[in-house]
C-alpha cells in the first residue's frame, strides 16, 4: 500500500508542476519576448510568477510529507491543490488570450506552451483515472498477508510435579504478564486431573 500511496503523491505533483511551468511559459513570452507587449503582460507574468512559486512550495511539501508518512491522509490537500492548478492555468491562458496582443515570437511559444499543456493534463488525468480505479479494486482489498492473524487458544496451564509452588505461580504471573487480554485461565490442582478455571 505505500507503493500505491508514493504513486498517487508523485503523479497529483506531476500535473500540478506541469500546469505551472506551462503556464510560466506562456506569462515569460508574452512579457519579455513580444514585440507587440503591453502593460497587461507585465502584470499577468508577475501574477502567475507569484502563484507558481507558492503553489511550487506548497505542492513540494505536501509531496515530501506524503512520501515520508504514508500514514497521513493527504489525498484531499492534492485534488485540493491540483483542481486549483487547473482553474488558475486556464485563467492565465484566457487572460493571456483576451488582454494581451501576441507578436512574434510570443505567439508560437504561448501556443505550443498551451498545447503541451493540454495533451501532458489529459494524458496524466487518464492515468490518474485509471489509477484511482485501481485503487479501489485492488489496494482497498486486504491481502492475505495483511489480515490480523488469529490467536490460537492458550493451552490448559498443567502444574509440572517437579516444580514447587513458588515456581508454579511464579509461571502464572509470567503468563499473565505476556497474555494481558487473556480472561482467564486452566488450571489443575496436584495429582488431579480435573481443571478449574481462574478467572482475571
Amino acid at each position: 500500500m505505500t507503493c500505491c500511496t508514493n504513486c498517487f503523491a508523485i503523479l497529483f505533483a506531476s500535473i500540478v508542476w506541469i500546469e505551472l511551468i506551462s503556464g510560466l511559459v506562456a506569462t515569460t513570452s508574452a512579457a519579455f519576448f513580444n514585440d507587440k507587449v503591453k502593460f497587461w503582460a507585465y502584470l499577468i507574468f508577475v501574477i502567475d510568477a507569484i502563484f507558481a512559486s507558492w503553489l511550487f512550495y506548497y505542492s513540494g511539501k505536501e509531496t515530501f510529507t506524503y512520501l515520508k508518512d504514508t500514514a497521513t491522509n493527504k489525498s484531499v490537500t492534492m485534488n485540493w491543490i491540483c483542481g486549483m492548478c487547473t482553474v488558475v492555468t486556464i485563467a492565465i491562458f484566457g487572460s493571456i488570450y483576451f488582454f494581451t496582443p501576441l507578436g512574434h515570437p510570443a505567439l508560437e511559444i504561448v501556443w505550443g506552451a498551451f498545447a503541451i499543456y493540454i495533451i501532458a493534463i489529459f494524458l496524466l488525468w487518464i492515468v490518474a483515472t485509471i489509477y484511482m480505479i485501481y485503487l479501489r479494486l485492488g489496494c482497498a482489498q486486504p491481502s492475505s498477508n495483511n489480515r490480523p492473524k488469529e490467536r490460537s487458544p492458550n493451552p490448559p496451564t498443567r502444574r509440572d510435579p517437579e516444580m514447587s509452588l513458588e515456581q508454579s505461580l511464579n509461571q502464572i504471573v509470567d503468563n499473565v504478564q505476556n497474555n494481558p487480554e487473556q480472561k482467564g485461565y486452566t488450571l489443575y490442582a496436584v495429582g488431579s486431573e480435573t481443571p478449574f478455571q481462574v478467572r482475571m
